[in-house]
């Protein structure tokens, strides 16, 4: 699939983040707070998006051409994601934070809801780096869709 958002793209802009846009931001706190913001807003991204989600994909499929508008829409929604600001796209979610902590949180939460819409979706594998800020893969959330 050409999709600017498939798996290896994503890993792609992940590991982005996690060695070059993450060294750069002006994060004066210690690190497990950078952690902590981290893991929540990459959660948020997945709740906010399989929200958005199920309304789309609710109801059962009527026929293949339902399927296809929607699998259409599901694509439509990440290529606005990927052209929209990141700073735009996360104070909606986060509309408290400023700062470094915005910096961070948008750039995690843009990311984190392409993942989201991602088939499956990916998450950064908490499990394999639990002290790092970012850990260092990304695996599949199994989920039904």
């Amino acid at each position: 699939m050409n999709s600017p958002v498939n798996r290896s793209r994503l890993t792609e802009m992940y590991q982005q983040l996690r060695v070059c846009v993450w060294p750069h931001i002006n994060w004066t706190q210690p690190e497990h707070r950078a952690r902590d913001l981290v893991q929540e807003v990459f959660s948020r991204a997945h709740e906010n998006m399989t929200k958005a989600l199920s309304t789309v994909c609710a109801g059962s499929t009527s026929s293949p051409q339902v399927d296809t508008f929607r699998r259409r829409a599901l694509e439509n929604l990440q290529m606005v994601l990927l052209h929209s600001s990141k700073q735009q796209v996360c104070v909606k979610a986060f509309p408290s934070l400023s700062g470094p902590e915005l910096d961070l949180a948008s750039e995690c939460y843009w990311l984190g809801c392409l993942m989201a819409l991602h088939s499956p979706p990916l998450h950064p594998d908490w499990d394999r780096g639990s002290g790092l800020v970012f850990p260092r893969d990304i695996r599949e959330i199994r989920t039904k869709r």
